[in-house]
């Protein structure tokens, strides 16, 4: 076998990302050097050099947002939060709208965490109602996580992105652990979840709250 030419150690990088990226699709790699120094190690075998790969921190069902700056708003000046202490809040209210945009921003497996863990967060308390003409609707935390949950599915159900398999990403989520979500208050929402997708069509799959 002949001494490997550098563009041949490249092409050999490139072939490792993209086996890296097979094994843990859930993340973005990168080369981030290459160092070409071929030295022969047995009769038909070389060593090619040295490849250092980033891996992104967050993973890609991650979400960054980005607000104009006259978008910012103090919670308190806001005529539909009542106040601090409030556990009834409005769902048209900044201060739902910035918690909503929280948790879009989160990964699968994060939404998942609060959803079994949702009694120690003190969103838990609030609930969240919308007015629907004369009659009050109301929402829990969990109720939120859901629809956040069903829009990140619904992205990959209806637009065949295999790039980006977020359903994959929240399957291995409850396998790391599948005795947190084996309780009825976790197993029915999730299932309630699969199944909403399983009858959904491109025009009645849209948010809840859209």
């Amino acid at each position: 076998m002949s001494r490997p030419l550098e563009k041949d150690i490249l092409t050999r990088a490139d072939e490792i990302v993209e086996s890296v990226v097979e094994s843990c699709p859930n993340h973005k790699f990168r080369i981030r050097n290459v160092e070409a120094n071929a030295k022969k190690i047995g009769i038909l075998k070389w060593t090619c050099g040295t490849l250092t790969i980033s891996q992104m921190a967050l993973p890609r069902t991650a979400r960054l947002m980005t607000f104009a700056e006259e978008t910012y708003t103090m919670i308190s000046d806001d005529p539909n939060f009542v106040s601090l202490s409030a556990t009834d809040i409005p769902l048209d209210s900044k201060f739902c709208q910035c918690l909503v945009a929280l948790l879009n921003a989160l990964p699968l497996s994060r939404k998942l965490e609060i959803l079994r863990l949702k009694s120690q967060y003190p969103a838990s308390a609030f609930n969240f109602y919308q007015m629907k003409g004369k009659r009050e609707k109301k929402y829990t935390l969990q109720d939120l996580v859901m629809v956040s949950l069903y829009d990140d599915l619904k992205v990959e159900f209806f637009t065949k992105n295999e790039g980006l398999p977020r359903l994959r990403s929240m399957v291995e989520a409850v396998e790391k652990d599948p005795d947190a979500f084996r309780p009825s208050e976790m197993l029915v929402p999730i299932w309630s979840l699969f199944i909403r997708l399983q009858e959904s069509t491109f025009w009645h799959a849209l948010p809840l709250f859209s």
